[in-house]
């Protein structure tokens, strides 16, 4: 929806907190520890957020084994959990590597992502299994009618 774009916290807070039936939001840009809270407070069951400026490419390898995690039915913790053992495993114990340049060296002594919830059984959600008669639509679109809880979408709907 906003590739490589600036989004305001505010608008965006506000936005996404009005999506019924919304379960997960994953905030893989920089420093979105703040609107993962507010989004929560507003109602989002979980939220991924991070509380500093990550690297690009590391947050993009992160997202796509996370996304398949939960396009594989793992729940939320699950997905979440093999996501970042695989950056461990290609990045090692040094979360150094796990940032920007321009990142504070003081908050990097953990992971800069952390799943917000309202209770730990959040974390627990899953997908539903797809239908056969489903198989049709690309997976990306049968994933976000899923987790937006949507039915006959299209890749326009989330462009």
């Amino acid at each position: 929806m906003w590739a490589n774009q600036t989004a305001h916290g505010e608008g965006l807070v506000s936005f996404l907190s009005k999506q019924k039936g919304l379960q997960l939001v994953f905030f893989n840009g920089c420093s979105t520890e703040q609107q993962a809270q507010e989004l929560v407070a507003a109602g989002v069951p979980a939220v991924i957020g991070t509380h500093n400026a990550i690297n690009d490419e590391v947050a993009t390898n992160l997202a796509i084994r996370f996304y398949n995690g939960i396009a594989e039915q793992k729940n939320i913790s699950q997905a979440y959990q093999e996501a970042i053992d695989e950056i461990k495993i290609k990045k090692g114990g040094n979360v150094r590597g796990l940032y920007r340049k321009e990142a504070k060296e003081a908050e990097m002594k953990e992971l800069p992502w952390k799943i917000y919830c309202d209770e730990e059984k959040t974390l627990e959600w899953r997908l539903e299994k797809i239908e056969e008669t489903e198989k049709n639509k690309p997976q990306i679109v049968q994933i976000a009618e899923k987790i937006y809880n949507i039915k006959n979408a299209n890749h326009s709907t989330f462009n």
